[in-house]
């Protein structure tokens, strides 16, 4: 970026950033992120995780912002830290492919945890969001695949995009915005091996965590390197080998990155999703039992096979969502891939167990080379007359080229929700959804949750 660091590009993009001059599609795709974040973060309070995290955290003070589903109010960045956690307990969170990345369980917690406590308005709390997104994704794309190696994107560029959340709620200048993104990338981290483990759901609570306080800090006069991503010691070296970072900043503030999100219809690792759609419609279309089936053939990416393509037996439920044989399974056998295949007594049922052992993983090089471009799979289902059955499905349904309508987004919200608020306070809230850019005061959109 000639003449000026990556830092001060994103720094000036989110001062200058207005809902008024944001396109009609921009906005109220903000508006879908985050009824999906809430529904994926009510669903997620019935974990046992949450409430631990509740136990950790939720006589904290002073009592400045809420934990969704539980009704207690803590510091403002604990708050995000525990509803950024608890949104990605039950991997039904958003995604955008490009970039690897869930972005939206980082930046909705550190934009809603600041906006509640300052009783911003839902315009600037919109304002937050977008400005989040495209700051996380931007940095994502640029340090993508080669980071996906070893570092949770989420947890990594999550924390950047929490930290341009919270400047855009406090109001702050493009000076003090670099310098809270400096602060962010030493707190920047996230390691793929907790994947499988109910740790993976802190990355991206702790991502949201360490962008508030980084704004709070650059508040207070804090600085930080404003060369803290192109830095001869700094992030872009230290986690990637990508030639080209300018790639994830061509298109900053002209293609707005958050209309290209995705969103999962599956209660497990995104992964393993295209997968999953090419069994159901094989299912479907060719009437197949599961007795018939003497293997199952899965063509997918390297990260892919690499991530969830060798656990045979998995033995909790945060290891069944990263198990493709266990959801390629169950997708077979139940005809669903919801939050009940992730139950304990289904992941020890035999035989589920044993179809997953017919399982086989590999690397297809077709749709290796679509990735991260489109994360594919080919399926192929040999019976015992010597039929095989075949599928390739490039772009899983929920992605941009084959996205879930409003209709369904909402549909998928309130199955999400009522699992613990009741229907008519759930209808409340898409409401007060929708009416974001209109609301006075954020912490509205809390009351029917109360």
């Amino acid at each position: 970026m000639p003449g000026r660091t990556y830092a001060e590009v994103l720094a000036e993009f989110v001062e200058d950033l207005r809902l008024e001059k944001l396109p009609t599609e921009v906005v109220e795709h903000a508006k879908l992120c985050v009824l999906d974040w809430l529904g994926a973060t009510i669903a997620g309070t019935l974990e046992k995780e949450a409430s631990l995290l509740v136990e950790v955290f939720g006589s904290l003070k002073p009592e400045e912002a809420t934990i969704v589903g539980f009704g207690a109010k803590v510091p403002s960045h604990e708050a995000a830290y525990v509803n950024g956690a608890i949104s990605h307990l039950i991997e039904l969170d958003d995604i955008h492919r490009e970039a690897i990345i869930h972005p939206g369980v980082p930046v909705v917690p550190a934009a809603l945890a600041l906006s509640e406590k300052l009783g911003a308005s839902g315009k600037v709390f919109l304002e937050a969001v977008i400005v989040g997104y495209e700051v996380e994704i931007a940095l994502g794309k640029a340090v993508n695949p080669s980071h996906y190696r070893f570092w949770h994107t989420t947890g990594t560029c999550g924390t950047f995009g929490a930290a341009a959340a919270a400047c855009k709620v406090l109001g702050l200048s493009n000076d003090n915005i670099a310098s809270s993104l400096g602060i962010a990338g030493t707190h920047a981290a996230g390691l793929i091996e907790v994947f499988g483990t109910s740790s993976k759901p802190l990355n991206p609570g702790r991502a949201a965590r360490d962008g508030v306080l980084a704004a709070l800090l650059s508040e207070k006069g804090f600085t930080g390197p404003k060369t803290i991503f192109e830095g001869e010691k700094a992030f872009f070296k230290a986690t990637s080998t990508e030639r080209d970072y300018d790639k994830g900043f061509r298109e900053l503030g002209v293609i707005y990155e958050i209309t290209r999100n995705g969103f999962k219809r599956y209660s497990s690792c995104g992964h393993t999703h295209a997968a999953i759609d090419a069994v159901l419609a094989l299912k479907g279309e060719a009437g197949l039992s599961c007795n018939d089936i003497v293997e199952v053939e899965v063509g997918t990416y390297r990260d892919a096979l690499e991530i969830v393509g060798r656990n045979y037996e998995p033995n909790s439920p945060a290891q069944a969502k990263f198990s493709l044989p266990y959801c390629v399974a169950v997708a077979l056998l139940d005809g669903s891939v919801s939050l009940k295949q992730f139950m304990e007594e289904r992941i020890r049922s035999p035989d589920v167990l044993t179809l997953s052992k017919k399982v086989k993983v590999y690397v297809d090089e077709e749709v290796n080379r679509l990735y991260p471009h489109k994360l594919g799979a080919r399926v192929r289902i040999k019976t015992k007359s010597g039929e095989t059955h075949e599928k390739l499905v490039e772009v899983a349904k929920g992605n941009p080229e084959n996205p879930l309508s409003k209709r369904e987004l909402v549909d998928k919200f309130l199955e999400l929700a009522t699992l613990r608020v009741q229907l008519e306070k759930c209808r409340k809230v898409v409401e007060e959804v929708m009416r974001l850019d209109e609301m006075e005061n954020v912490r509205k959109l809390l009351e029917p949750l109360h």
